[in-house]
């Protein structure tokens, strides 16, 4: 007995030592396993002070020059949010989070980038009836998704530029309403964007669906698509500039202003009662190509004149239709004869016709009128004005009649 107790007093200390370590080592691995907690105290992280804020206003209120704020969380703002004019270069990276606007709206006064350096998607979403974002300083969106009702409005004189190929506008009702300078070099917009008469509007690149446009509208590249209406609606103060070899306008265009088309393909047609000039580019219909009219719709009356220099512009119904009291040219009366430019063309299989002159004012100087079949017609009506030296010719080949301007019988 003497010799087990001997023995358990020199085992005991071991024991324990053992059992000690043991309790921390487990300790010790349960702290480890423990979930870091990267947000102890806000939803919104000042990556350059490392400051934490609950609410965007009260960051934005702090922020310095050159700064960025990171969303942390997914929130909800009841609070109206806004930056200064003296705060410049801010960025808020939205971060994959969602940023919910419940009646409020967030200001920019000052020089801000949203954008979102997640590769999880990053949202803005307004509410009903006010716009997420009021511009009135220089702002920057890129590679977010801006979601809810209205998007933008962006204020005389201050600048908006959207850019990204994951750049998203998908709201119901206005995707940007713009009077200021607003360039677009990238995105999807689901949505119309409208262009009033103090609005530059330059379309870069990206693809929307459809403009209102009472200002300056430059169309170089990107796609304009509307399966249901008009893609553009240009009222009689608005001037639209389409130059660009990558243009796309799907749903047609109705022109009460100025319209200038140096190149781009139109696919819908246009309905003219504006100012129309057209030195390259295709215009196609399943109608009119273009249909040239008189409107007195607005109580004072607006006379369709299109100058058509070069391009082709073509229809199923007719390639022109030229309404009462309109006008149209083809080329110029310089005494420089181009047979084959413009082309005016129908392209449906029975009834249709080059042009349809229905008592407007058609000038011939330049260019081919043709009908698509045997039972198509190059013209009908009158021919208002020709070259002096220079004949009008109908000829019918592989069953085809067409019009051409010739000094040769």
């Amino acid at each position: 007995s003497k010799f087990f107790a001997l023995l358990f007093l020199l085992i005991m200390p071991l024991g324990i030592k053992a059992i000690c370590n043991t309790s921390i080592s487990v300790i010790s691995n349960i702290e480890i396993e423990k979930p870091l907690n990267l947000n102890p105290s806000g939803n919104y992280y000042n990556t350059n002070t490392g400051t934490y804020y609950q609410h965007l206003g009260d960051a934005f209120g702090e922020v310095s020059n050159g700064q960025t704020i990171k969303v942390l969380n997914n929130t909800v703002e009841t609070t109206e949010v806004s930056l200064v004019d003296s705060k410049n270069d801010i960025t808020l990276d939205l971060n994959g989070k969602k940023i919910t606007l419940k009646d409020v709206s967030i200001t920019n006064n000052g020089e801000l980038l949203i954008t979102n350096e997640s590769n999880k998607e990053g949202i803005l979403e307004g509410s009903e009836d006010i716009y997420a974002i009021t511009n009135n300083g220089d702002l920057s969106i890129e590679g977010i998704t801006i979601a809810g009702y209205n998007g933008i409005i962006n204020e005389r004189e201050h600048l908006l530029n959207i850019n990204g190929s994951n750049t998203k506008i998908n709201v119901s009702i206005e995707a940007v309403c713009n009077y200021g300078f607003f360039e677009l070099n990238n995105g999807l917009i689901n949505s119309f964007i409208s262009n009033w008469s103090a609005g530059t509007f330059n379309l870069e690149g990206g693809k929307i669906k459809s403009v209102i446009n009472y200002g300056e509208l430059n169309i170089t590249n990107g796609k304009i698509i509307n399966p249901d209406n008009n893609a553009i609606d240009n009222f009689r103060a608005g001037n639209i500039l389409i130059d660009g070899t990558s243009v796309e306008i799907t749903g047609g265009i109705h022109n009460d202003g100025n319209l200038n088309i140096a190149y781009g393909t139109i696919s819908g047609g246009i309905t003219n009662d504006g100012n129309l000039r057209m030195s390259d580019g295709i215009i196609t219909s399943d109608d009119v190509g273009i249909y040239n009219c008189y409107s007195n719709s607005s109580g004072s009356g607006l006379y369709g004149n299109a100058i058509i220099t070069g391009g082709t512009i073509s229809g199923k119904t007719a390639g022109i239709y030229v309404g009462s009291q309109s006008t149209v040219t083809l080329g110029i009366n310089d005494g420089n004869l181009h047979e084959e430019i413009p082309l005016i063309q129908a392209t449906g299989t029975a009834n249709n016709y080059g042009i349809y002159n229905n008592g407007g004012t058609l000038n011939y100087y330049d260019g081919r009128i043709e009908s698509s079949s045997g039972s198509g017609y190059a013209l009908y009506g009158e021919i208002s004005d020709k070259p002096t030296h220079f004949n009008i010719y109908c000829r019918i080949r592989d069953g085809i009649e067409y019009l051409v301007l010739s000094d040769l019988e």
